[in-house]
C-alpha cells in the first residue's frame, strides 16, 4: 500500500514540475521552439514537456478515453481527421504528406491533452513553484511587451523569415498581434480571476498595463472579440456597464496618446483586406472542390505552394501563414469538409459548456479566430489546457464563483 501511495505522490510532483517548466518554456513565444525538420515545421519546447506528461500518465488517460461514460467526440473527430488524410495521401508527394501527417498528429495530441488530461490528472494548483513559474511566466511577457515597443519597435529584420514589420504594434515574443492580443486578454481575464488574491492597487495597475498592451496590439480581431466579451458580460451582469465605459475610455485616450498615424496602427486600413479576401476566396473554392472530406488536415501550404506556383512559376514565397487560411474554422473545413467541422465546432462548444468560469476565454478566441488563425495555434491550444487546470474552481466552489460574477 505504500509503495502504491509512494508512487501516486512521485507521479504527481513530477507532473506539477513538467506542468510549472512548460508555463514557463511557453513565454518564450516563437523563440521556445526548434525546427527538427524544416523552417515550416516546428517544435515548441512546452509541446515536449506536455509529451512528458501524457507519456508518464498514459495509462491512466487511456482508462479514461476508453470508459463508456467518456464524450466520444474529440475520438471521432481525430478518426474522422485521419481517414481525410489517408484518402489525400495520392494527391500530394512524399514531403508534402510528411508534413500534413505531422500537423494532423499536433492537433490530435492537443485534443487529448485538453479534452481528457485535466479530467484524469490532478495537479497541485497550490505549489509554490507552480506559482513562481506562472509569476515568471507573466512577468516576461509583459517586459518583453514594453521593451519590443518601446525599444525594437519593428521587425523589418525579420521580413526575410517571413514576418510581417508591424511597426508601432506590440507583438512581443509571439510576433504577431492578434495573438499577442489572446494572450494578453489570457492575462487580463487571469488577473481579474485572482484579484482577491493580490493587493487591491496591485491588482489595478496590472489591469491597467495589460490593457495597455492589449490596445496597443491594434489588432481588429483582438478589439472586436474583447468587446464580443464585454457585450457577453454584459448580458449576465448589469453593472458591467460602468466597467465597460471605463475601458473604452481607457482605449480612447490611449490611441490619442501613442497613436503615430502609421498605416499599421489604422484600425481603418485596407492594406490587408484585399489578401484575406483572396485567402477567403481561395479557400472557398478548395471547400467546394472537397466539402465533405476535405484536402486533409494539414494540406494548407501545399495547395498553397500549388497555386502560387501555377501563377507566377515560382515557389509560395516564405510566410509564416503559409499552413492556414486566416481563420481556424474555414483551415478546419478545408482539410476536413463539413462533416470535420461540425465535429470540430462540436468540440469547441463541449468545452464551452462544461467550463462554465472560462467561457469569456473561449469567446473571445472563438471570435479573433473568425478572423485569425488563432484557435489552432500551439500557444493558444496551451492557454486552453492551462485555463481548465488554473481557471477552472473546485466543483464545491463553482457556484460560489459563479455567483460572484453575476453579482
Amino acid at each position: 500500500m505504500s509503495l502504491v501511495l509512494n508512487r501516486f505522490t512521485t507521479v504527481r510532483f513530477i507532473n506539477n514540475y513538467l506542468l510549472a517548466f512548460s508555463v514557463l518554456a511557453s513565454s518564450l513565444g516563437v523563440f521556445g521552439r526548434v525546427f527538427p525538420f524544416d523552417f515550416y515545421v516546428s517544435i515548441y519546447f512546452f509541446e515536449i514537456l506536455l509529451f512528458l506528461i501524457l507519456v508518464i500518465n498514459f495509462k491512466k488517460v487511456l482508462l479514461f478515453i476508453t470508459s463508456k461514460k467518456t464524450n466520444r467526440i474529440p475520438i471521432y473527430f481525430i478518426a474522422y481527421m485521419g481517414f481525410s488524410l489517408i484518402i489525400s495521401l495520392k494527391n500530394y508527394n512524399f514531403y508534402e504528406n510528411l508534413v500534413a501527417f505531422l500537423y494532423f498528429l499536433r492537433l490530435s495530441f492537443y485534443i487529448v491533452v485538453i479534452f481528457f488530461i485535466p479530467k484524469v490528472l490532478e495537479f497541485n494548483k497550490n505549489s509554490k513553484f507552480l506559482k513562481i513559474s506562472l509569476i515568471c511566466a507573466i512577468s516576461f511577457i509583459v517586459s518583453a511587451s514594453l521593451y519590443q515597443y518601446f525599444i525594437i519597435n519593428s521587425l523589418h529584420v525579420l521580413s526575410p523569415l517571413g514576418w510581417d514589420p508591424h511597426l508601432g504594434r506590440v507583438v512581443s515574443v509571439f510576433l504577431d498581434p492578434p495573438l499577442t492580443a489572446t494572450v494578453l486578454f489570457f492575462l487580463i481575464f487571469s488577473v481579474f480571476y485572482y484579484r482577491n488574491s493580490f493587493n487591491k492597487y496591485v491588482s489595478i495597475l496590472s489591469l491597467i498595463i495589460l490593457f495597455t498592451l492589449f490596445s496597443l496590439t491594434f489588432s481588429r480581431g483582438g478589439f472586436i472579440a474583447l468587446f464580443s466579451v464585454f457585450f457577453y458580460i454584459l448580458y449576465k451582469k448589469k453593472h458591467f456597464v460602468k466597467y465597460m465605459f471605463v475601458t473604452i475610455v481607457i482605449f480612447f485616450l490611449f490611441f490619442m496618446l501613442f497613436n503615430k498615424n502609421l498605416e499599421s496602427q489604422n484600425l481603418l486600413r485596407t492594406t490587408s483586406i484585399s489578401s484575406r479576401l483572396d485567402d477567403y476566396i481561395f479557400g472557398t473554392q478548395l471547400l467546394l472542390k472537397n466539402p465533405v472530406f476535405g484536402i486533409g488536415y494539414n494540406n494548407v501550404k501545399a495547395e498553397k505552394n500549388k497555386a502560387k506556383f501555377s501563377k507566377e512559376n515560382i515557389l509560395y514565397v516564405v510566410n509564416n501563414g503559409q499552413s492556414a487560411f486566416h481563420s481556424s474554422f474555414l483551415t478546419i473545413a478545408v482539410t476536413t469538409g463539413i462533416v470535420g467541422l461540425c465535429f470540430f465546432v462540436k468540440i469547441f462548444y463541449t468545452l464551452y459548456v462544461e467550463k462554465k468560469i472560462l467561457r469569456p476565454i473561449f469567446l473571445f478566441i472563438f471570435v479573433i479566430s473568425l478572423f485569425d488563425n488563432i484557435l489552432l495555434h500551439p500557444t493558444v491550444l496551451f492557454i486552453i489546457f492551462i485555463s481548465s487546470i488554473f481557471l477552472q474552481p473546485h466543483p464545491k466552489n463553482l457556484k460560489k464563483i459563479s455567483k460572484s460574477l453575476r453579482t
